[in-house]
């Protein structure tokens, strides 16, 4: 891990100032207390930022942290008035056991998740060099400089008024305003969500389900030895906006089965004491859907586990009409789940993805914990059937079991089953993404490996209980220690046999997308052009991040280069003093400069185009600056 971590600390720290400080104020001012409000912090956070981002952008006030703060005093004050009127009571999560293994086991997770993560991505102000990572940047640097973060107007940033769940971007924008370089914040960010957000939100979703610190503390400690997330969603695509709500999920299942809790079933503030959870519920629920949508599926799924097992843990004691009005619910749940499921699965275009193995080998993969072709995981998979075994036999945590069951069904859906019908209605949210839903997986993998450790050191002591939370924190610790040595760090490819040696996303290669000569050129163009000017180039050469690394107007702002450049540009931009349908195009794009970064890449998409090349040897090219092998041209053909 590169020493330059340490300098990256203050950056770290004002993330996680972003990232939980808006939801600590909002969760407090409700009475929310205990390890409850720590770990909802992050989703309050998320749900506040992406409502009020919307709804700054209806009065076009810019989303700065000023403003920021100003909405958390002002709505926390809100909140602590309707507390008042209301008369509520504390809301925490009760639990038993020693709080030296709640708090050793998610500082452990913590660190276990931080320093490969670090290592993984090298220096602090490294870039994925990904096709989404262009879209990303560019997003967060349009927040920065028009104050829109609204998921309603983010998408301006490349000439579309489509939705686009931007909560994540609205967090990373104030990071950038409170003084952080670019590049850094992201990569602080994702420090944050990884390492704090999830073991905290893993262990406070076992607190809720068995009330025992040990088994919670064991789940953050396990959270860090799945490889199928966090890490995955940074090794592909790169997700960030999908890696920050999965981050938020447990969180999200442990607010849900935390209602029943929170809210008596009988008394004078049974009402208020809804109100305040249902509110909770809600935020989280924002905050999920307003990162990636697609994990509203899960969520939804784990909320109608709980629900229908805890109505069904009742009825045999229940008394008729109860039962009646309890059938009624359940069948309004799963039509609710069944709609919900079939409405977010088809709003994704595109899935291209296709089977790669059988419905055995899919089967076995997940249960051995070697998604996507990893190596496979022995020790967790040993605690995961141990943990489903118990969770099945406890009826307060056959949800858990149920969890799980569902992360399988849909890996073999989207690993093996070829019926497009069934794979799109089950798949269709992730894009028929194997690598998305293997991300999901981990959900419920983690609770049963930890309910599993748990039970069996608890057998394996039962005559002298008091061992039992020591040894669970070194037999957790063990494995998880084999478990991250076993593993590979990158294994996004394995499914297409790309191999281990494919460089990881934030490899910076001479042939890759972003330089240190371009970055370089990039940091010059606001004082080589005018504030005004228009520069184009090959996207594919790393030209499409140039406005999020320059505030200069560079197009493309996305991977995805418009028809005109693949038809007319690609090949003969470079003609442009001879052909006056090239001229057409940069007349159109008001072009003023371009770029030349080399011939691009001819990955998938990413293309390679020639025209924007040897333009040293063409004719109507005025060389404005080089930077190594990136150069910058005045436009003069077209005159």
């Amino acid at each position: 891990m590169s020493t330059d971590w340490w300098g990256a600390l203050p950056a770290v720290l004002v993330a996680a100032l972003v990232v939980f400080a808006p939801g600590l104020a909002l969760g407090a001012a409700v009475r929310l207390r205990g390890f409850a409000l720590v770990a909802l912090s992050p989703a309050l956070t998320f749900g506040f930022i992406g409502i009020v981002t919307v709804a700054l952008g209806f009065v076009h006030v810019p989303w700065t942290p000023l403003v920021a703060a100003l909405a958390v005093v002002v709505l926390g004050l809100i909140l602590w008035g309707v507390r008042r009127a209301l008369r509520l009571d504390v809301a925490r999560t009760e639990a038993e056991g020693p709080r030296w293994m709640l708090v050793g086991g998610v500082a452990a997770g913590a660190l276990a998740v931080a320093i490969p993560l670090a290592a993984y991505i090298g220096a602090p102000d490294a870039i994925s060099q990904t096709n989404d990572a262009i879209f990303h940047f560019n997003a967060i640097r349009w927040a920065v400089d028009t104050g829109e973060a609204s998921s309603l107007l983010i998408n301006h940033v490349q000439g579309s008024g489509a939705f686009y769940p931007a909560a994540w971007h609205g967090a990373v924008s104030l990071v950038v305003q409170l003084g952080i370089d670019m590049p850094v914040a992201v990569n602080a960010v994702v420090i944050v969500l990884s390492a704090l957000v999830w073991p905290l939100g893993m262990a406070w979703m076992l607190l809720v389900a068995t009330r025992s610190r040990v088994t919670a503390g064991l789940a953050g400690l396990l959270s860090a030895g799945f490889a199928t997330f966090p890490l995955l969603m940074l090794q592909w695509g790169v997700l960030y906006p999908n890696h920050l709500s999965l981050a938020l999920l447990p969180a999200g299942l442990a607010v849900v089965a935390s209602l029943v809790a929170w809210v008596p079933p009988a008394g004078e503030r049974r009402i208020a004491a809804a109100v305040r959870a249902l509110g909770l519920v809600a935020l989280a629920v924002a905050a999920i859907a307003l990162s990636q949508p697609s994990t509203l599926l899960p969520l939804v799924a784990g909320a109608w586990l709980f629900g229908a097992f805890h109505v069904l843990g009742r009825w045999r004691d229940a008394q008729r009409g109860d039962r009646i009005r309890s059938a009624i619910l359940l069948g309004i749940g799963t039509v609710a789940t069944a709609g919900i499921w079939i409405v977010i699965g088809s709003i994704p275009s595109g899935g291209h993805w296709r089977e790669f193995t059988g419905r055995v080998e899919a089967a076995w993969q997940v249960l051995t914990v070697a998604q996507l072709g990893a190596p496979p995981r022995i020790a967790l998979a040993l605690l995961i059937v141990a943990g489903l075994v118990f969770a099945v036999l406890r009826p307060s945590l056959r949800w858990l079991a149920g969890l799980w069951v569902v992360g399988a069904v849909l890996y073999i859906a989207v690993a093996a089953i070829t019926l497009p019908l069934l794979r799109g209605g089950l798949v269709g949210a992730w894009y028929e993404d194997p690598y998305r839903v293997a991300a999901v997986t981990t959900i419920g993998s983690v609770p049963l490996a930890a309910i599993g450790l748990e039970a069996l050191v608890r057998l394996a002591l039962r005559s002298r209980p008091a061992l039992v939370a020591p040894v669970a924190a070194v037999v957790g610790a063990v494995v998880l220690t084999l478990t991250i040595a076993l593993t590979p760090t990158v294994f996004r490819d394995v499914v297409f046999e790309v191999g281990q040696d494919h460089p990881h996303p934030y490899s910076v290669p001479e042939s890759d997308y972003l330089d240190a000569d371009e970055r370089a050129l990039f940091a010059k163009l606001p004082e080589l052009v005018e504030a005004d000017a228009t520069i184009i180039g090959n996207p594919s050469s790393g030209v499409a991040f140039g406005y999020a690394f320059s505030g200069m107007n560079v197009l493309p702002r996305t991977w995805s280069p418009p028809d005109s450049f693949l038809d007319v540009l690609s090949e003969r931009f470079r003609d442009a003093a001879h052909d006056p349908e090239v001229c057409d195009v940069i007349e159109a794009f008001g072009a003023d400069y371009a770029l030349d970064f080399g011939l691009g890449q001819a990955e998938p998409g990413r293309w390679l185009m020639p025209g924007f090349t040897g333009l040293d040897t063409a004719d109507g090219f005025e060389l404005v600056a080089r930077e190594g092998h990136a150069s910058l041209w005045r436009i003069t053909a077209c005159d």
